[in-house]
């Protein structure tokens, strides 16, 4: 019994995989199978061991998509509907429409809005930390998207609120199909 409850210590702290040579990513998958699903409840210590098993640059990417989807779903009730912003993003790095870089897309000029210099949530996602609850939701919804978990989106790359008096412009075209909601926002692939 001893020797179980050190072994699933060993994996949650992420050891094992690098006693047998896996990196970065291959580490997340090892570390991360052993908890939860769930978003929210997680300590800024536990956020912060899993960075560690990302390559930097990733680590980077997580960090700025965390901060995207902070500013554009923090008052989301669903863990659904915050983890369907993660994956627009990274569906839109893995189109050719959009820079191939999740920083990127995040940043790129009048797509998310809270990084619109105007918009009053640009000021807010630049100074949160991993103290804000809803920030570590964010973050876990980052990581979990990074790892490629499944997509509810059904491969979305737009949403825009259920608040908005009239759909936007891009969202009436044609050419763009209704993926469904999650929480407050609707989501579409083009």
């Amino acid at each position: 019994m001893a020797f179980r409850k050190f072994c699933k210590f060993v994996l949650m702290i992420g050891i094992l995989p690098f006693l047998t040579g896996a990196r970065y990513q291959d580490v997340s998958t090892y570390a991360l199978k052993a908890r939860s699903s769930k978003l929210s409840g997680l300590s800024q210590l536990e956020i912060q061991r899993d960075l560690t098993l990302f390559s930097p640059k990733d680590q980077r990417a997580i960090d700025t998509m965390a901060r995207t989807i902070f500013g554009e779903a923090r008052g989301e009730q669903t863990d659904h509907a915050v983890l369907a912003i993660a994956h627009v993003i990274l569906n839109r790095v893995e189109h050719k429409k959009w820079p191939s870089d999740a920083a990127a897309v995040s940043k790129q000029r009048l797509q998310f809005s809270c990084w619109n210099k105007n918009d009053p949530n640009c000021a807010l996602i630049k100074r949160v930390t991993l103290r804000n609850k809803n920030f570590r939701r964010a973050y876990r919804a980052a990581i979990n998207a990074m790892l490629r978990k499944e997509d509810p989106t059904n491969g979305a790359n737009h949403y825009h609120s259920v608040y908005m008096k009239r759909k936007p412009k891009w969202a009436r075209c044609k050419y763009v199909t209704s993926v469904g909601r999650f929480g407050n926002h609707l989501f579409y692939k083009v």
